[in-house]
């Protein structure tokens, strides 16, 4: 651990001046022991360090209270690193405070797991609710494959609806092949399905071709409002 002995005062700004340092002090900050004795002990903070967690410490140690708080302070020659510290105020022999002792440990490297723990969590969750959805999208696509092909097998080529019919299944046999979903936003969601997500070669005619075969069929209006983007998707107005 770290151990700094400073003066007992003044604990306002510029802080009471280091009196002693320890080996691991010397490890954890990188600075040389000899260039920070006689310092005020303000002057080893940075603007990363958190005055209010200063503030809450300097007025336990005034009213001789155990104090305690994590400090992000900059690590000499560049960097920084994040300690928990506490400090306690030591008495002479008359009862009146003599110096300040103060014990660091760094916990830079816990924060740092904690942080990767903490984001692969939510990772996962956001996987399962993907999951989620991608099994009630499925079924919905299945239901619409389905319908269509029966409807389809009533109208004859040529009957009025066929051309919709068809273009409702190719749109669903689209959908079935991917991966992904597309939210509101322009967002996308991977879905994580048990199928896994493989780049393939598309024929740029045939899709152009098949949007606009869809857009023809569309009130003029409601296609001027589309916004297009990269992949030819457009977003089309709620409440068509």
């Amino acid at each position: 651990d770290v151990v700094l002995v400073t003066e007992a005062e003044p604990l306002d700004d510029p802080g009471p001046r280091i009196l002693y340092v320890n080996e691991a002090f010397e490890r954890v900050t990188g600075y040389p022991r000899d260039d920070v004795i006689g310092r005020p002990i303000y002057s080893i903070f940075g603007p990363q360090t958190d005055r209010e967690v200063v503030a809450h410490m300097v007025e336990d140690v005034r009213l001789r209270r155990p104090a305690a708080g994590e400090l992000v302070l900059p690590r000499f020659g560049g960097g920084e690193y994040r300690v928990a510290c506490s400090a306690v105020s030591m008495a002479d022999e008359r009862g009146e405070a003599s110096n300040l002792v103060i014990i660091a440990r760094d916990v830079t490297e816990r924060r740092r797991l904690e942080e990767q723990l903490r984001h692969s969590q939510k990772l996962e969750a956001v996987g399962m609710l993907a999951g989620g959805i991608a099994h009630d999208f499925n079924n919905l696509l299945t239901a619409m494959l389905g319908y269509s092909e029966l409807l389809l097998g009533r109208i004859a080529p040529g009957e009025r609806y066929r051309r919709e019919m068809e273009e409702i299944r190719r749109a669903a046999e689209r959908a079935d092949r991917r991966d992904v979903l597309y939210v509101p936003g322009g967002q996308i969601a991977g879905m994580l399905n048990e199928k896994s997500i493989r780049p393939a070669r598309v024929i740029v005619d045939e899709m152009a071709a098949q949007a606009a075969s869809i857009l023809s069929n569309l009130n003029a209006q409601y296609v001027a409002g589309c916004k297009w983007s990269y992949g030819f998707a457009c977003e089309i107005p709620q409440g068509l």
